[in-house]
C-alpha cells in the first residue's frame, strides 16, 4: 500500500469511528496477525493510556476494526494488517504522549504472556504463530535476543524447503524497524528469500552486500549458510589459464634416501612461453578490460 493510501485509510476510519477506535487500533498493530479472542483481550487489558486517563474504547471497536478496511482476513479466524498500515499505526502509538516506548514495553508484556502455553503447544500452525509472535515483541523489547534466535533458526532451515526459507524471511522482514541495528540479518533474509523465489541473481546481489567467510556469513553470533547454487564472487577478476607451477626437484642420492643440497645436482629447468588471459571486472561482475600476457612455463629436462 503507497503512503498516501496507507494514512488516508487510516484517516478514513478515524472520521468513521472516532478516536476511541483508533486507540485500538493502534494497540491491534503490534501483534503479526489477530484473532478475534486476542482483539478482544487488548481491548479489556488497555482500557487507560500510560497516565492512567481513560481511553473509553466501546466493546463494539473490537468487530468494527476487524471488519473495516485496516484489517484483512488471511486465515480461517486470522487477520493481518497491511505492513505499511501497521507501521504506520505503530510510529503514531509511539509518538503519542498517552503511550509512547512504555507502552510498546507493556504491549510486548502482554503478547508474550497471551502466547506462552501455545509455543509448546500439538497445533503446529499454532505454535508457528505464537513463536512468530514471541520474536514480535522480543524484537521491541530484546532485539539482539530475537536477532540471535530468528538467526539461529534460519541457519537450520534446508535450502530444499522454499516454503519455510520464504516464511521465515518474511518474519524477519516485517521486523525490520524494530531490527534497524541488524541490517545483515535482514539482508541475509532479502537474499534467502530471492533464493527461494528462483532468483539467483538478485540473490547473490544481496549476499554480496555482507562480510562473507566462503559460503556463509556471521551474524549475531551465528554462522548463516549460503546456498551453493547461487554464485555470489561473480567474474573473478583476474583469470589465469594453463598456469603450471615452476618445481625443483632434488635429485636423490642412490645411496642415500635425503635429497641433495647441491645446486649443481637439481634437476636443470627448462622453459617454453605460455599465454594466459587477464580480465578486469566491474562490482557488478562485467567484464570491463581484456589483454594478453606472456609467462615462461617450466619444462621438467630429465
Amino acid at each position: 500500500m503507497k503512503p498516501n493510501l496507507t494514512v488516508q485509510s487510516i484517516t478514513t476510519f478515524e472520521k468513521r469511528f472516532g478516536q476511541p477506535h483508533l486507540n485500538l487500533a493502534y494497540h491491534a498493530a503490534f501483534p503479526l496477525a489477530l484473532t478475534s479472542d486476542l482483539l478482544y483481550r487488548l481491548w479489556a487489558n488497555f482500557q487507560c493510556g500510560c497516565g492512567g486517563q481513560s481511553l473509553n474504547i466501546p466493546w463494539v471497536a473490537v468487530a468494527d476494526l476487524m471488519l473495516s478496511n485496516l484489517c484483512k482476513e488471511v486465515g480461517y479466524g486470522l487477520y493481518e494488517m497491511p505492513p505499511a498500515v501497521r507501521t504506520t499505526l505503530l510510529n503514531q502509538l509511539k509518538a503519542n504522549p498517552r503511550f509512547g516506548p512504555d507502552r510498546i514495553r507493556q504491549l510486548a508484556e502482554f503478547l508474550l504472556t497471551y502466547h506462552q502455553q501455545q509455543i509448546y503447544g500439538e497445533d503446529p500452525d499454532l505454535r508457528d504463530l505464537a513463536q512468530a509472535q514471541r520474536w514480535t515483541a522480543l524484537a521491541h523489547t530484546q532485539p539482539a535476543k530475537a536477532a540471535q534466535e530468528l538467526a539461529a533458526v534460519m541457519a537450520k532451515v534446508s535450502h530444499q524447503d522454499k516454503t519455510e526459507l520464504i516464511r521465515m524471511a518474511a518474519l524477519v522482514n516485517s521486523l525490520e524497524s524494530p531490527l534497524a541495528n541488524f541490517k545483515s540479518l535482514l539482508t541475509y533474509a532479502k537474499g534467502m528469500d530471492c533464493f527461494a523465489q528462483g532468483d539467483l541473481s538478485a540473490a547473490a546481489a544481496e549476499f554480496r552486500r555482507l562480510r562473507q567467510r566462503g559460503q556463509q556469513v556471521k551474524i549475531a553470533g551465528v554462522y548463516l549458510p549460503i546456498p551453493a547454487t547461487v554464485n555470489v564472487f561473480g567474474a573473478v577478476g583476474a583469470v589465469l589459464r594453463n598456469l603450471t607451477l615452476s618445481l625443483q626437484l632434488p635429485k636423490i642420492n642412490a645411496n642415500s634416501d635425503q635429497p641433495t643440497s647441491d645446486p649443481a645436482q637439481i634437476y636443470p629447468l627448462q622453459t617454453t612461453p605460455f599465454n594466459f588471459e587477464m580480465v578486469t571486472v566491474n562490482t557488478q561482475g562485467q567484464v570491463t578490460v581484456k589483454r594478453m600476457s606472456e609467462k615462461l612455463k617450466p619444462m621438467l629436462a630429465v
